[in-house]
């Protein structure tokens, strides 16, 4: 359209101090490029050493893929490296690791229900296995992505599903554990 702009958005980072009840000035993430491409969805693993983010840099798979960076010893991060192993030619958003190494992601580039879809896939060195679409009730035919999980067993999710407030909505979640059922037969 005439007159339209694409702005690119960039990661920032700030410190808290606690004592005085103030945030450090943002410091800009060392791979913004918003002349170029943009650089989001941030997500931190709980040790702090791995990064992960969401750009459409050149040199990419598809539309935006994920990426990650090592925490180096002067404390900044290593060169993104794309995780070629899950992103599509489509676009792949929101990544999440659990503490057991269980890695959800968003993607409307691999077969799913349609719109971006939740999946999840194993880490384990550095590598992505296993890749799953998480099925519905968790994905609907519109997009559905931030999938976070906040203990065991219940989560939150955003979705664009019919039936929701608005645009994009924030749902809550908790999975039922299935009861187990021992049978005793005989003949």
């Amino acid at each position: 359209k005439k007159g339209t702009k694409t702005y690119n958005i960039e990661i920032y980072s700030s410190v808290k101090d606690e004592a005085a009840n103030k945030w450090s000035k943002p410091v800009a993430f060392a791979y913004n490029n918003a002349e170029l491409w943009s650089a989001g969805d941030p997500f931190i693993t709980a040790d702090g050493k791995k990064l992960y983010f969401v750009s459409n840099m050149e040199g990419g798979k598809g539309g935006t893929d994920i990426y990650y960076c090592n925490r180096n010893a002067a404390g900044g991060w290593d060169l993104p490296v794309n995780i070629t192993s899950i992103n599509t030619e489509g676009n792949e958003r929101t990544p999440f690791v659990t503490a057991n190494n269980v890695f959800y992601f968003a993607s409307d580039g691999a077969i799913g229900m349609g719109g971006l879809d939740i999946f999840k896939a194993v880490y384990k060195d550095n590598v992505y296995t296993n890749v799953q679409n998480l099925g519905y009730p968790v994905n609907s035919p519109q997009d559905d992505f931030a999938y976070v999980i906040d203990n065991q067993n219940s989560g939150y999710l955003s979705s664009e599903r019919i039936g929701g407030a608005g645009s994009d909505d924030i749902y809550s979640f908790s999975e039922k554990v299935k009861p187990l059922i021992a049978l005793r037969l005989e003949g």
